[in-house]
């Protein structure tokens, strides 16, 4: 199940991140605030998440760490409304996102190890 959430989440947020970076304005179509340091950290994030899916290893540790990161962000976000700690803008639904990819995350890297 890591290995499914490394590469298939790790492919999304890489697309999402390219895409908040090269074309700001079609993401904020989809509600998503365009922000490098945003599109940078999903590009960044996805590319370990896809390293780790593809290769296998430490998979379940980098999907927990993602998982309890994006839970974490998703939280904050709520909390805080606007931005996470000043640093990302946020919307509803990028709180939703981060918060489903983060409960994703937890599920691969804390549930059990296959299906």
């Amino acid at each position: 199940m890591a290995k499914l959430y490394g590469t298939r989440i790790g492919a999304f947020l890489v697309v999402l991140g390219l895409s908040g970076l090269a074309f700001p304005h079609a993401i904020t179509r989809l509600g998503i605030p365009p922000d490098p340091r945003l599109g940078a950290a999903y590009l960044l994030s996805g590319s370990i998440l896809m390293a780790a899916g593809t290769a296998g290893t430490a998979v379940r540790l980098v999907a927990q760490v993602s998982g309890m990161g994006y839970t974490l962000i998703a939280v904050i976000g709520l909390i805080d409304g606007a931005t996470v700690l000043g640093w990302f803008p946020v919307t509803l639904l990028s709180n939703v996102v981060h918060l489903v990819i983060g409960l994703l995350g937890q599920y691969a890297g804390f549930g059990r190890r296959s299906l």
